[in-house]
C-alpha cells in the first residue's frame, strides 16, 4: 500500500486532515477509484466512519464522487488538489492569526490608554527637549500651566528661535499658556510681553515659591525640563498632575481673569485674558463725552 513519508503525513495532520481522511488518500493515490465497501475492505474501517471522512474530503475539494454501475465511487481529483487545499488552509490560518494579533494590539492599546499608573518618557539633548515641547502640543488639552524659572532675557534664551515657532503653533491650536514665575526684574520684563505671546503670567515672590526648573502641566501629564543637564521627561500621572494643578491655581489665584468665564472655549478665553492683560498694562485713553453747547440767544 502507498504511504506518505512521515513528515508529509504529520504536515497533513497539522493542516486539519484526520487519520481516516489520510488513510483514504493513501488508497486513492494508489488506486484510480474505490467504493466505500472497497475502502472498508482495504482499511478495516466501517463504512459509516469512511462515509463521514469521505464527505469531509469532498467538502475540501480534494476528492470527487462518480456513479459507476449505480454505485458511488470516490477518486482523487488530482495530486495538486491536495496542495491547493493545504495552501488555502494556510491562508485561512494566517488570516485568523492576523485578526487575533490585531485584536490583541487593540486590547493592549486600549488598556495602555486606560491605565492610571505613572508612565514616563525621557528625552536627551537639545533635539530631545524640542521633541518634548512638540509632544505637549499633541496632548488633548487647550491650556498649559508652566512653573517657569526666568534666568535670561527671552531673546538670549538658547531655544529662542524654537520658542517663536512653539508660540505660533500653540496659538494656531488654541492652546493658552498660564505661567508662574518669580517676581524679579527679568520676570517683570517677561510678563510685559504677555499681550503679544498668548499667555498670562503671574509673578510670585521667591520666598513663597522657588522655581528651580521648568515644569509644565498639560492635561494628566507633567513635563519637566532641565536645560542645564539637557534633559527632559514627560510623566503621565493623573493624580500628580491634579495636585500640581491645584497648587498652580492656588498660587495664581485661579489666574483671576479666567475665573469669571469658565464656560468660554480656551481660544476665546485666551483672547479675553490677552485683552485684559493688555488693558491693564496700557489702559485705554479716556475721552470725555462732548457736552451739548449752550444755545446762543
Amino acid at each position: 500500500m502507498f504511504t506518505f513519508p512521515l513528515h508529509i503525513e504529520q504536515y497533513l495532520a497539522k493542516s486539519g486532515l484526520s487519520s481516516t481522511e489520510i488513510l483514504i488518500l493513501r488508497h486513492l493515490v494508489e488506486t484510480e477509484m474505490l467504493t466505500l465497501r472497497q475502502l472498508a475492505a482495504k482499511t478495516g474501517k466501517s463504512t459509516g466512519v469512511l462515509h463521514q471522512a469521505a464527505k469531509h474530503l469532498l467538502q475540501k475539494g480534494i476528492i470527487s464522487r462518480q456513479s459507476l454501475n449505480a454505485a458511488p465511487h470516490y477518486l482523487l481529483r488530482s495530486l495538486d488538489s491536495i496542495c491547493v487545499w493545504v495552501r488555502e488552509d494556510v491562508h485561512r490560518k494566517e488570516t485568523m492569526l492576523l485578526r487575533r494579533q490585531q485584536d490583541l494590539s487593540s486590547f493592549l492599546s486600549s488598556f495602555t490608554q486606560q491605565k492610571t499608573w505613572p508612565e514616563m518618557t525621557h528625552f536627551e539633548g537639545q533635539e530631545g527637549i524640542i521633541g518634548a515641547y512638540t509632544q505637549l502640543l499633541t496632548l488633548k488639552t487647550k491650556e498649559l500651566m508652566s512653573f517657569l524659572p526666568i534666568t535670561t532675557r527671552e531673546e538670549e534664551h538658547p531655544l529662542h528661535d524654537f520658542h517663536r515657532q512653539f508660540l505660533h503653533e500653540r496659538r494656531s491650536r488654541g492652546i493658552f499658556l498660564c505661567v508662574l514665575a518669580n517676581d524679579t526684574s527679568l520676570g517683570r520684563r517677561y510678563k510685559s510681553r504677555d499681550p503679544f505671546e498668548y499667555r498670562l503670567t503671574t509673578l510670585i515672590p521667591e520666598k513663597r515659591l522657588t522655581i528651580s526648573f521648568e515644569r509644565i502641566i498639560a492635561g494628566d501629564t507633567i513635563a519637566c525640563f532641565d536645560l542645564a543637564e539637557q534633559r527632559a521627561c514627560l510623566l503621565r500621572y493623573p493624580q500628580l498632575a491634579q495636585a500640581e494643578r491645584a497648587l498652580f491655581l492656588s498660587l495664581a489665584g485661579f489666574c483671576e481673569a479666567t475665573a469669571s468665564v469658565p464656560s468660554l472655549s480656551s481660544a476665546t478665553l485666551g483672547q479675553r485674558v490677552s485683552t485684559f492683560v493688555r488693558n491693564s498694562i496700557c489702559p485705554p485713553a479716556h475721552h470725555p463725552t462732548p457736552q451739548p453747547s449752550a444755545e446762543v440767544m
